[in-house]
């Protein structure tokens, strides 16, 4: 006759306990209180010998193989860890000279809360690059929100038809076979098809124009659109109480090139001093995000509309000016309340890589 399979012992929560312990110093007899209680007798037995055994109703502990690592060994094993993130974990047993076997390095690093995530992908920063970035943060630590106010954000950005930046959720079960049923998969375009280039500036809680740039971007080009839509939108901040504007762009070669300094520096307005590598410190970077989830939430069929490519950018263009327009003023100022808290991740990390 085969065995009957083995039933895990149920854990008593607090409140049972206190009531069989209640029923046990009243001398009531188990199945009595394995009745009152709606409990096995088994377990009401069980619980009943182990707490007038030991004299308490914690869960004593239970016995298992020893540990194969001193507290010395997985300090050691868990510094260099620390300091060689990169490596596998068959390569820091390697590397480290460690007894330990790869298991129970994986085992030893998760109690200590380490494991492997994917690395989070940032402008490629050197020690050069941090230290301008640190000496940039240094001197705007000090800076108040009336100062962040008056800073107009600028940068371009390109929307792809097919780049979905929504993830879809399915309901299915586990398994391969429901996995890949076509209302179960999120079909991509590969190499994310059409794409639109746009640029945009905002200054406080006042939004610039969203302008398609079409072709080559070129300084010649880029001079063009600031006439056209930098200078005018300058121009209007008076009407706003702000009279004293800085324009602000990242260091792109036709933002650098000395035909656009030139042009900037005939401008009534100042341009602020950017340093190399730093869209964390570019509120703007966070509207762009914000434009492509609310396109694709609110056009779903974006990414497989048809036609050629100036059919497929015309409707981009159309669809993207009626999300820019909705953009709430309270999106830009969250953003320009949080420069404060960027500015001192830049200080706390050297010039390196922050969260934003």
């Amino acid at each position: 006759m085969p065995r009957r399979p083995r039933t895990q012992r149920k854990e008593l929560t607090a409140i049972q306990k206190g009531g069989i312990i209640a029923l046990l110093d009243n001398d009531t007899r188990y199945a009595e209180i394995a009745r009152q209680s709606q409990l096995p007798a088994n377990t009401v037995r069980d619980f009943a010998l182990r707490y007038r055994a030991t004299g308490t109703h914690e869960n004593q502990p239970r016995s298992g193989r020893p540990r194969n690592s001193t507290a010395a060994e997985d300090q050691e094993i868990t510094e260099f860890t620390l300091g060689h993130t990169r490596l596998n974990h068959v390569q820091l047993k390697e590397q480290s000279g460690s007894n330990l076997s790869s298991r129970t390095i994986r085992r030893r690093l998760k109690q200590r809360g380490i494991r492997k995530w994917k690395a989070a992908n940032c402008a490629r920063l050197t020690p050069i690059t941090a230290a301008g970035r640190l000496e940039w943060a240094l001197i705007h630590a000090d800076w108040t929100l009336e100062e962040w106010r008056k800073i107009a954000w600028s940068d371009e950005v390109s929307v792809e038809k097919g780049k979905d930046p929504n993830a879809v959720w399915v309901f299915r079960r586990s398994g391969e076979h429901e996995k890949y049923l076509p209302d179960n998969v999120n079909g991509v375009l590969k190499g994310g098809g059409v794409s639109l280039m746009l640029w945009s500036c905002f200054i406080n809680n006042i939004k610039g124009p969203l302008v398609p740039m079409e072709g080559r971007a070129t300084a010649d080009t880029y001079i063009l659109l600031l006439q056209t839509h930098l200078v005018p939108f300058m121009d209007s901040l008076e009407e706003h109480g702000i009279l004293d504007a800085i324009f602000q762009q990242d260091n792109a070669p036709i933002h650098k090139a000395h035909k656009t300094r030139h042009f900037l520096n005939q401008q009534t307005f100042q341009t602020m001093q950017w340093p190399a590598y730093s869209p964390d410190m570019n509120p703007i970077e966070h509207l762009w995000a914000a434009l492509k989830t609310e396109l694709h939430r609110r056009f779903p069929d974006t990414k497989c509309l048809p036609g050629g490519p100036p059919a497929v950018k015309r409707v981009l263009a159309e669809r993207l000016a009626l999300v820019w327009a909705d953009i709430g003023p309270e999106v830009m100022e969250r953003l320009i309340e949080s420069m404060p808290r960027r500015v001192a991740a830049l200080i706390a990390a050297l010039g390196w890589y922050t969260r934003y």
